[in-house]
């Protein structure tokens, strides 16, 4: 058992060691401060909002993609892809055994 405890602690202690050397290149005083990240860090996609079933919209370098959600192909955002369909929300409350319900129909408006 106190064989097990040193060897546990050895291990703890190397891994611990060995993350202090993971950085290899000192940040400047610019980029330390200044939050001047240009060249370490990358944006990530955004990911605004779903056109239909299987297809959304990402922005990604400053471009709008649309994106195939079952395949992941990509391509660049055409003025017919912005052409949206319009639908328009109906509410209908409704009472069934003295109970209220309300059931949404979405109408195609075009």
């Amino acid at each position: 058992m106190l064989l097990f405890k040193t060897y546990a602690a050895l291990i703890t202690s190397l891994s611990i060691a060995s993350v202090s050397f993971a950085q290899q290149k000192q940040l400047t005083d610019e980029q330390f401060f200044k939050s001047n990240f240009k060249g370490i860090t990358q944006p990530l996609p955004i990911a605004t909002k779903w056109i239909d079933n299987t297809h959304f919209l990402l922005i990604r370098d400053g471009k709008t993609m649309v994106v195939d959600a079952k395949t992941g192909f990509e391509k660049e955002q055409t003025a017919a892809d912005k052409t949206q369909q319009k639908i328009t929300v109906v509410a209908a409350p409704f009472t069934k055994n003295k109970d209220l319900f309300i059931k949404i129909n979405e109408i195609d408006t075009r």
